[in-house]
């Protein structure tokens, strides 16, 4: 049986962590599935939302 792993990312007005963390996965080339929950401000979203698009076309990001 093969196990699985998801890891969850709880963020607030952190945009420069959640980049620096989506990026360490990328470089580790994570497989695993990657669930972002994210309740900052409408500025700070946007900044999030980007980076998230970007890494969303490397890793298995769930992000809604």
């Amino acid at each position: 049986m093969e196990k699985s792993l998801s890891i969850v990312i709880p963020t607030y007005e952190r945009p420069k962590e959640l980049k620096r963390k989506l990026h360490h996965f990328y470089i580790q080339k994570c497989l695993s599935k990657i669930i972002i929950i994210d309740t900052s401000s409408k500025k700070v979203l946007a900044k999030n939302k980007k980076t998230i698009a970007y890494y969303k076309k490397r890793l298995n990001i769930f992000y809604k």
